[in-house]
């Protein structure tokens, strides 16, 4: 048996140490019986200013219970006591241990986890007062409280930074829309600029246009997958002149078949090639097919 006299400070700090441990295991099994929300935050804590009051009492009766219950607000979405947010300094919480909280709490601004461990580095306090204190001051309902609220504010801050490229993305869909319209608007009143007209060019365009007009909207920029299909190149037949807006320009003959070729075929990818042309297209390729095979049976003779 030890019989070494112990400081009358060392005494005291034992004494004071077991009162708060004491302290802390009363509150928290008042505080287990008290509601909580979805996401795992109580409608009230225990004030230890109450509980401490009545601490060599076995068990507080219910008028003394409702006195220590403080009720959380939760009107502004996050919890607040007397106009303070939850994570700041209690009503009931010595500054100097409120202090120590707050070096506690604010571990995660420099580390991705809190630890008694760093906080009796930083802080040289031992290890059972932090303890007790944690749970006579709620430390774990508060520091979870409060990375509620700064998930929520990153969350908002995200939301309004998508909010503003989105409005982007709308404004230039935008004009690469009126870009498109106002070329094919200078195709009718001049024909003779099809003769540059790339459709290929054109069709990257207004798909890069239509994406970002839906990621404006919040969807995938593409639309969504459809069942392969297999794409027929769809002939049609042209004279020495083509047809445009019921405008009629010159096409060099080398050229002409070629080029219609091109953009109908562009066209009849996009799904953007009318009904009747597809039919004329279709009732081409069988006439073209029955041609070639009177003329294979007339070589045959």
């Amino acid at each position: 048996m030890d019989n070494t006299l112990k400081k009358v400070s060392d005494i005291q700090i034992d004494k004071k140490l077991a009162m708060m441990q004491l302290l802390g295991q009363k509150i928290v099994n008042y505080q287990n019986n008290i509601e909580r929300l979805d996401n795992n935050l109580p409608l009230a804590y225990i004030d230890p200013q109450v509980i401490v009051e009545h601490l060599t009492e076995e068990e507080l009766i219910q008028q003394e219970i409702d006195q220590a219950t403080i009720a959380i607000d939760y009107l502004e979405g996050f919890p607040v006591v007397n106009g303070l947010p939850f994570w700041e300094r209690l009503d009931c919480e010595p500054l100097d241990y409120y202090k120590l909280f707050k070096v506690y709490r604010d571990q995660k601004n420099t580390d991705s986890t809190r630890s008694f461990e760093k906080l009796i580095e930083q802080t040289t306090t031992k290890i059972g007062y932090l303890y007790a204190l944690s749970k006579i001051y709620h430390w774990q309902d508060r520091c979870k409280a409060f990375d509620l609220f700064n998930s929520f504010l990153i969350d908002k801050e995200r939301s309004k930074a998508i909010k503003i490229m989105e409005g982007k993305h709308k404004k230039t869909a935008e004009k690469m829309w009126e870009l498109c319209e106002k070329y094919l608007t200078e195709l009718e009143d001049k024909p003779d600029k099809l003769l540059n007209f790339k459709p290929a060019e054109f069709k990257s365009l207004l798909v890069e246009a239509r994406k970002l007009e839906r990621l404006s909207l919040g969807l995938s920029g593409d639309r969504p997958p459809s069942q392969p299909t297999t794409i027929e190149k769809t002939t049609i037949n042209v004279d020495s002149k083509t047809l445009v807006d019921n405008k009629t320009i010159n096409i060099p003959k080398e050229d002409r078949v070629e080029y219609l070729q091109e953009i109908v075929d562009v066209l009849h990818n996009a799904k953007a090639l009318p009904k009747d042309i597809e039919a004329q297209g279709d009732l081409q390729e069988e006439i073209t097919i029955e041609e070639q095979g009177e003329e294979n049976e007339e070589r045959s003779y």
